[in-house]
Formats: C-alpha cells, sequence, structure tokens
C-alpha cells in the first residue's frame, strides 16, 4: 500500500509505514488481539483514547481499537446490570454513532447474582438496548449471568439473533446449570459458530436427548469445544458429540470420576477423521484403555495420571495416534495427585516407556509436558515396618529429581521435556522439606529413614 506524502509522515519513520503495518503495531501497544492472554483488561481503553489524540491518521486506526472489546468486568464499564454510568454513556455513543457499534468485535458481559439486589426489568431492558446494537461481535464471552435465568436468558434470545457472527461463544456459570436447549433455540442457531466454552454444569433438560429438538436443527460449524464439569450422562455427551460434524479439538472435563477412558472410545468414533487435540480431564481408576492408533489428524494429547498412573507405558501402542507430536500428563489436584509420592519411580518408568513406544511407533513427537503441582506433604502415612521403609527410602526421590533424569534421556531422543518447578507459587517444595516431610512420613512405625 502506498502512502500519500504529508508534513506528517515526513517528520514521522512511524507515520511512513503502511496502515497494514501500523495496525499490527498500534493492537501491540493497546495489549492484547487474545482477550484470555492478558489479565490486565483495563490499559486498552486508556492507551486506545490516548492514541486517538495523536493525528488524524493514527485516530482513524485507533478508533476500532478503541471500540473492539466491551468488557464489562474491566474497571473502565465495571457493570451491565445495573448499568454504570460509563455504560449509559457507551449506549448512548452508539445509538449516535451507528458506525461506532460497527467497530465491537469482543463483548465480555458479567451480571450480579439475584442475591446483590439486581433484579429490575428496567436493567436489563437498558443492557439489551445497548447490546443489540453491537451486531458485528465475533466473541461474546458471559460470567455468572446464568444465575438469574429466566431474566438473563430472556435477554439473550433477544440479543443474539442480532450477533450472527459469532465464531467463539464462552459460557460460565459456578453450580447453575447451562442447558443447551436454552442455548441453541431455533432463533440462536450461531451460523458462525467455531469455537463452544462451557465452563460450569452443561446438562440437558429433556429425559430423552434423542428427542430434543434442537438436536435434529441444523448445526452450527464448532470446530472446537471445551467443556468443564459436565452433569449429563454418558449416553447424553455421546448424542452431544454426535450431533457434530467435523470437531477438531476437544477439552473434556466431566463433574465426576465415574468416567473411564474407554467410554471416549465410542464418542469420538464422528471424528476420527477429523479430531487434531483431546485433551481429557479428569477420569476414574478402570477400564482406561484408549486405541487412537486410527486417527490420522490427531496431534495432541492430553491425559489424567490417575488413569495411566501405573500403565501408561503398557497402552503406549494403543496411544500412538501417526501424528502425535506433543503429549501431556496432568496429576490433577482433584485427583489427590499433588502429593510427595504422586511421582516417583513407577510413573517415571511408566512415562519413559510410553516416550520409547511412540517414537518406535514412528510417531513425530517433540513435546512431553507434566504437569505437577506438589504440596509438600505424602499421601495418608501408613506404618511400615523397619525393612519395608527401608526398600521404600531407597525407591523415592525428590520428584523432581525423576524428572530431571527423565528430561536428560529424553533430550537425547529429539523429544524436549517440561514441567512444573517446585518453586512456583502458590507453592514450594524445597529437598529440604522433601526430606524432614518423607522422614515424618516412614516412621509411624518407630522406624526414622535415613536418606
Amino acid at each position: 500500500m502506498n502512502v500519500p506524502s504529508t508534513p506528517e509522515s515526513r517528520d514521522s519513520p512511524l507515520l511512513r509505514l503502511p496502515n497494514e503495518l501500523l495496525i499490527e503495531i498500534l493492537t501491540l501497544a493497546v495489549g492484547r488481539k487474545d482477550m484470555a492472554l492478558d489479565d490486565d483488561q483495563s490499559k486498552d481503553h486508556k492507551t486506545a483514547w490516548s492514541l486517538t489524540l495523536v493525528c488524524k491518521r493514527i485516530s482513524g486506526i485507533s478508533y476500532p481499537l478503541l471500540y473492539r472489546t466491551i468488557d464489562f468486568m474491566s474497571p473502565t464499564l465495571e457493570s451491565l446490570i445495573p448499568m454504570s454510568r460509563a455504560g449509559r454513556l457507551l449506549s448512548r455513543s452508539l445509538c449516535a454513532n451507528p458506525e461506532l457499534s460497527a467497530m465491537c468485535r469482543e463483548l465480555v458481559v458479567w451480571i450480579p447474582s439475584i442475591e446483590s439486589g439486581y433484579s429490575r426489568d428496567s436493567d436489563y431492558e437498558a443492557a439489551t438496548t445497548l447490546l443489540t446494537q453491537l451486531t458485528n461481535i465475533q466473541n461474546f464471552q458471559s460470567f455468572n449471568g446464568l444465575q438469574n435465568s429466566d431474566s438473563v436468558w430472556r435477554m439473550l434470545d433477544q440479543i443474539f439473533p442480532h450477533m450472527p457472527r459469532i465464531t467463539d461463544l464462552t459460557m460460565s456459570q459456578d453450580y447453575i446449570p447451562i442447558f443447551m436447549e436454552r442455548l441453541f433455540k431455533p432463533d440462536n442457531r450461531f451460523p458462525a459458530l467455531r469455537r463452544l466454552h462451557i465452563v460450569g454444569c452443561l446438562a440437558f433438560s429433556s429425559s430423552n436427548i434423542h428427542d430434543a429438538v434442537w438436536l435434529k436443527d441444523r448445526i452450527p460449524p464448532i470446530m472446537d469445544l471445551n467443556i468443564h464439569d459436565f452433569r449429563g450422562s454418558s449416553q447424553d455427551f455421546a448424542a452431544f458429540l454426535s450431533w457434530l460434524e467435523a470437531l477438531e479439538n476437544l477439552t473434556f472435563h466431566p463433574d465426576k470420576d465415574a468416567w473411564s477412558l474407554s467410554l471416549f472410545q465410542g464418542f469420538l468414533e464422528p471424528h476420527r477423521s477429523t479430531l487434531k487435540s483431546l485433551y481429557i480431564g479428569d477420569q476414574g481408576n478402570v477400564d482406561n484403555r484408549l486405541d487412537l492408533t486410527g486417527y490420522p489428524k490427531l496431534e495432541i494429547l492430553s491425559l489424567p495420571a490417575l488413569a495411566h498412573r501405573e500403565t501408561l507405558g503398557d497402552h503406549a501402542l494403543l496411544l500412538a495416534a501417526p501424528k502425535l507430536r506433543s503429549f501431556t500428563w496432568h496429576f490433577g489436584i482433584e485427583q489427590d495427585l499433588n502429593s510427595l509420592d504422586s511421582f516417583q519411580k513407577s510413573e517415571a518408568d511408566a512415562l519413559r516407556t510410553f516416550v520409547k513406544t511412540v517414537l518406535a511407533c514412528g510417531c513425530p513427537l517433540k513435546l512431553v509436558y507434566i504437569w505437577f503441582l506438589a504440596n509438600a506433604q505424602f499421601s495418608t502415612p501408613i506404618a511400615r515396618e523397619g525393612a519395608e521403609a527401608t526398600e521404600l527410602a531407597l525407591s523415592m526421590r525428590y520428584p523432581w529429581d525423576w524428572m530431571d533424569e527423565l528430561r536428560d534421556e529424553f533430550e537425547e531422543w529429539g523429544v524436549l521435556l517440561s514441567y512444573d518447578p517446585p518453586f512456583d507459587e502458590p507453592r514450594s517444595v524445597t529437598r529440604e522439606q522433601y526430606e524432614e516431610e518423607f522422614r515424618r512420613w516412614t516412621s509411624f512405625s518407630g522406624h526414622e529413614s535415613d536418606l
């Protein structure tokens, strides 16, 4: 792009750049492109507003950045219901200048709970008036609002039909079920939706999900599905996944440990040819064989340690997807796998066997990550005889010594191993703390272990 010569551009090297580069530079100056990458959500507004005052050309580029993100969790807008003074001023500006509404691409909504005393119809009407003007929203995030179930859903029913360009939808609500029937209504089909993120208790109100009307309607083209705390049955989840056509990325956390990896064999079958990444949260202890060898595009795999704590090596042949390049083993706090005995010889041997096996199968494995946030304690102490305690002392080590050893081995095989260090806040486990805890843990039978 040629930039016309002006007195400003002759004096400023920055202004000699084409708009494409200026947009990239000013976007970085304003803040994040991805809302999830930065918790400081107040700097966007202040920096963008300052840039509008620089000069005419910079102002023209900065206004879309100023209105790009409407964030009602930020210190700037503060509250949608009841609407803050800044929110009312924004609503008036958008009504008077429709071209500003067209610049909005990201919307973050947070609504106080009913207990906070905000349930007036006029508050929801004012919010609806503002939000229905934002017809170009692509990323919609709602936090906490569904606790005011009927009032909020009525508002969402009115605004979603005005937002046909939503590609990313996040609905987050603690403890209150998020019913799919209320989200995917005939008027809320989300024709452009690519990524759906549900944080809360996703559920289905239908007694038989296969009879649900929404399940028979045309589906949005969802490629990425991220579900935390799924509350339905395994049959419900299977029906939901079969409703989707070409899933590429799946993250799934059930709200109970009655699930097993083997259940996913049938769930994932409709997406065998398209799935690229798979993250499975906490599972049960039994029936955890999962065959991924027939998934030609699967590159990224993340599994809970409880499911394969001692059998990951045995399952390696089944987990060797042809294009597997990244593997994460997560030791979840919910699984009680954050004690000092949660990563020891059996876990190190299992991971070593897994890496050896998938490499021997020809998988292009390059990255392995151990998600391990330990507390400075062992699991429930058990009394031990002296000989048993001595044998235990010889087999157990500081967990990060095992990881360091694996890291050096994997490096020789061309695989990068990374893991959480022992000194990250809020947890810190020094070697001295480990040794002290180990002596305490093995001394219940009167035997004091020598490390």
